[in-house]
């Protein structure tokens, strides 16, 4: 995971569905974060990153389905960043899929 501008922010979800992470009180501009990543770094769903295709005050909507959703064990690292799938087969049923779930 390469930051282009250092972490822009860090969170706990409130909640989250196939494809939303919700973060309740955020106070983010609607689409504000509309191309940014978001990467699950602990908990529920870690290792998992997606592109960020719009946003309301405080839910994220991400391009690809969640194999595995969020939940509020989870701790996610939002920002502009180039994201390698060198560890966790995430975005596909790969053999590195089982591995960290």
């Amino acid at each position: 995971m390469h930051p282009w501008e250092g972490a822009l922010h860090i969170g706990r979800p409130t909640g989250a569905t196939a494809t939303t992470l919700t973060q309740t009180g955020a106070n983010w501009k609607p689409d504000q974060h509309r191309e940014r990543w978001v990467v699950i770094v602990n908990g529920k769903g870690f290792g998992h990153y997606r592109r960020v295709i719009g946003n309301t005050t405080d839910t994220l909507t991400v391009e690809t389905p969640w194999i595995i959703p969020p939940d509020t064990t989870s701790t996610y690292v939002m920002n502009f960043m180039h994201v390698e799938n060198a560890f966790f087969a995430n975005l596909n049923r790969t053999s590195g899929y089982d591995t960290f779930q």
